[in-house]
């Protein structure tokens, strides 16, 4: 039997990695208003938790049928499960009535506010109502371009089996992590 010579040396594979998200284009016309500023603060928050070793996921649904949806959720490798709630002004705040229902679901639960919302006068009780349920706030700085933590969010234990489920989940889809959102991203209202 003769030896046969391989055309390609054989090495290390390289791992595929899932592509970067894409960045959001601001001169896009069919972005305005409330979805353009939804749209930053979801690419800023996604590079705020894949900066900090997270796995990201996009709208993932806590119940079943998808009844109740997370607009960004990050776990890291301890098994900490954070949610994101994203608001892109004082009305989707104020409209939304089911975020209490996302804390048995989460180790933290935040909200990502614009910097209109900070400046706001409503801000006060709106930070009293949220920290009296142990949620926290991340807020998009307007002379850096990133987010920033504006009130720490309280960590509540999470039951096995939810845990359990929700990691199962996860593992099904696949996030936006450190490895594939490499650049720097700033994010300017």
């Amino acid at each position: 039997m003769a030896y046969k010579r391989r055309s390609k040396p054989r090495g290390k594979r390289k791992p595929r990695a899932t592509p970067a998200p894409k960045p959001v284009n601001i001169d896009d016309t069919s972005l305005t208003g409330r979805k353009l500023i939804t749209e930053k603060l979801h690419q800023a928050a996604v590079y705020y938790w894949a900066k900090k070793t997270y796995s990201v996921h996009r709208e993932v649904g806590v119940e079943r049928w998808g009844r109740r949806r997370l607009d960004i959720m990050a776990m890291d490798f301890v098994g900490n499960i954070v949610g994101l709630e994203i608001k892109s002004c004082l009305a989707d705040f104020r409209s939304d009535s089911k975020w209490r229902e996302y804390l048995s679901h989460t180790t933290q639960l935040f909200f990502v506010f614009p910097p209109s919302i900070m400046k706001s006068r409503c801000y006060p009780e709106i930070k009293a109502e949220i920290v009296a349920e142990g949620a926290g706030i991340l807020t998009l700085s307007e002379t850096t371009g990133l987010i920033r933590c504006a009130v720490r969010a309280k960590r509540r234990p999470l039951a096995i089996t939810r845990k359990h489920q929700i990691y199962k989940k996860l593992a099904w889809r696949g996030g936006d992590s450190k490895r594939n959102v490499m650049q720097v991203q700033r994010v300017y209202l």
